[in-house]
């Protein structure tokens, strides 16, 4: 019997006018901010449901927006999302203020009219995985090409605390297999950095690299589905942990790779380690971002503990 002709595929749609504004601005950010293509990206996720808002009659009403409609954007946000994403969304919303001033289609200052968002430093505890949960995961991964692909970029995270771009913008050349060490170029503080490939994560590359599909890329990680051998995107690495996270704990709530860079932190700091030596190795700017980790220090805390006083009667 003959199968029915299939439909063609719909004809693209013309981008509309806040589609070529984002593209505008993601390149100013990349190009003369020197920001990430990740950290781009997230500005524009943030970004396009706000300009939508102020899309009407065919064209994106620059000098209509007011303070008071910024900070009943923020006040909206802020009934939906966690203080760190609502941060986030400010943050987008100054450095696109800021660009439409640069670009001349607004006058007025309005990343002033952006309230700030409470969100303190330090005041949560970083989720890890203990030892036993970290071999769980590990060994959850399928011999398939896509799970061996998946594992050797959760190893990398695990083992040398990569993040989700950097995994994604990975190279073969970057693996130095003599000197077992990974390159990072591109990364979230713009310089390259050096990192060690340790013995678990090397195996892990090797037997995905037997397995990997032919590709001109040069990229490591490739899709394995139509269209097979393009470089995974950074939305496409977080999507395989969270679905290995899925997979070992399908009761508990979603996880994403930070966790495995929480886990390798806490892991060196059962071990001994300064906070200095886990902070090169998270390539944290500041230390006191690296601070947080004291939290799960239990045994260094208390001796912090000062001795609570009696009181007689």
């Amino acid at each position: 019997r003959p199968r029915a002709p299939r439909a063609p595929p719909p004809a693209p749609q013309a981008p509309l006018p806040y589609d070529k504004v984002l593209q505008t601005f993601r390149k100013h950010l990349t190009k003369v901010r020197r920001t990430t293509e990740s950290t781009a990206s997230l500005y524009s996720r943030h970004l396009r449901p706000f300009l939508q808002g102020i899309y009407s009659g065919g064209r994106l009403a620059f000098r209509e927006i007011t303070a008071s409609y910024v900070e009943a954007s923020v006040a909206h946000k802020a009934t939906t999302y966690k203080p760190k994403t609502v941060k986030s969304y400010c943050t987008s919303l100054r450095a696109f203020f800021r660009f439409l001033r640069l670009t001349g289609e607004t006058e007025l200052s309005l990343e002033h009219a952006v309230p700030t968002v409470p969100d303190w430093k330090l005041s949560t505890i970083p989720k890890y995985l203990r030892k036993e949960q970290i071999a769980v995961f590990m060994s959850s991964f399928r011999e398939t090409p896509v799970g061996l692909r998946d594992r050797a970029m959760a190893f990398l995270m695990a083992t040398a605390g990569l993040r989700a771009g950097e995994v994604a913008n990975l190279k073969i050349d970057d693996i130095d297999w003599r000197k077992s060490s990974i390159r990072l170029d591109k990364t979230k503080s713009c310089r390259t950095d050096y990192l060690p490939l340790v013995s678990t994560a090397s195996e892990a590359l090797v037997a995905y690299l037997q397995r990997r599909p032919r590709s001109v890329e040069r990229h490591l990680f490739v899709t394995h589905l139509t269209p097979i051998g393009r470089p995974l995107t950074t939305s496409a690495v977080s999507r395989a942990i969270r679905r290995a996270f899925m997979r070992c704990y399908p009761g508990e709530p979603s996880r994403g790779p930070h966790v495995l860079r929480h886990t390798l932190a806490t892991g060196m700091l059962e071990k001994g380690a300064t906070f200095k030596e886990i902070a090169d190795i998270l390539r944290h700017k500041n230390i006191e971002t690296t601070a947080i980790y004291a939290k799960v220090d239990i045994q260094g805390l208390k001796h912090a503990v000062l001795p609570w006083p009696e009181v007689t009667l």
